[in-house]
């Protein structure tokens, strides 16, 4: 017999939780699409992944709470790229992490 085990551990920070998806690899480096915030223009940011949880990844270091990454369409993105945001998939998305 087999089963999962989820352990809640309440003295752990708060941690970042993201579809791993949306973390691109380059020469042993992993970033995300950062949205700017005057703009709807995606930057590069380089960021530090713990672990994998199912389809998520929990990020260590490099984002902040309250910033919005791109998760679908990474391949096509360059740095400075304009973007549409769609705001129905990111309520989703809040509604989905809670």
């Amino acid at each position: 017999m087999s089963g999962t085990i989820r352990v809640l551990n309440n003295a752990a920070k708060k941690s970042i939780l993201i579809p791993y998806k949306a973390v691109t690899e380059q020469l042993g480096e992993f970033f995300v699409y950062v949205v700017k915030v005057d703009s709807n223009k995606v930057t590069q940011q380089r960021v530090t992944v713990g672990k994998q949880v199912s389809r998520n990844v929990v990020i260590n270091d490099g984002l902040k709470d309250g910033d919005t990454i791109v998760t679908e369409g990474v391949q096509n993105l360059r740095e400075g790229s304009a973007i549409a945001i769609n705001t129905g998939t990111a309520e989703q998305s809040k509604r989905a992490n809670k």
